[in-house]
């Protein structure tokens, strides 16, 4: 799982998957964006470089 914070209200994870969820099938890579976040986690947030 990569968590990386898009801006001071939203944020993004991914994680690597079967593709279709099916057992076997190729990985592939999905992102879920959340706006905004309130949650309990803390997030510092710093400016680093985009990552390919």
């Amino acid at each position: 799982v990569r968590l990386e914070v898009l801006n001071r209200q939203e944020f993004t994870y991914s994680r690597v998957v079967p593709r279709n969820m099916t057992s076997g099938s190729p990985e592939i890579r999905i992102h879920v964006v959340h706006t905004p976040y309130a949650g309990p986690f803390k997030i510092s947030f710093s400016e680093l470089p985009p990552t390919p």
